[in-house]
């Protein structure tokens, strides 16, 4: 390929990518098996680089889940504040909006397990 003649077209250059940026050191270290496995256990959907980063360096572990019910009872607790601000609303407006609170309560206590499977009373 180092012979090119001349009636041939020169080729593009091939660009680079992008350098990434600096993000930081990277901390490696080695575990035994039984310590990984803890470790995926302990941390299971938010991940080891999450639980090692609240553990060292405090705070708490954020989960998107839940994060994600917190604005859903948020957005509950607003809807019904609205209804109780505004005695005098349309009652079709009114029933709407309890459907739509009801809808978001059923959706969250889908995801929410059940506590009957704990429940240890006897009846």
């Amino acid at each position: 390929m180092a012979d090119q003649t001349p009636d041939q077209p020169k080729r593009k250059p091939r660009l680079s990518r992008a350098r990434r940026a600096d993000s930081g050191k990277k901390i490696v270290f080695r575990v035994s098996n039984e310590e990984w496995d803890a470790l995926h256990l302990e941390a299971g959907d938010i991940g080891i680089s999450t639980l090692v980063r609240a553990r060292v360096f405090g705070g708490g572990i954020r989960s998107r889940d839940g994060l994600r019910r917190i604005a859903a009872l948020h957005l509950i607790g607003r809807r019904l504040q609205m209804l109780t601000e505004h005695p005098g609303m349309d009652v079709g407006q009114t029933a709407a909006t309890l459907t739509e609170v009801r809808t978001a309560i059923a959706r969250l206590s889908q995801d929410i397990p059940s506590a009957d499977a704990d429940d240890d009373t006897v009846s």
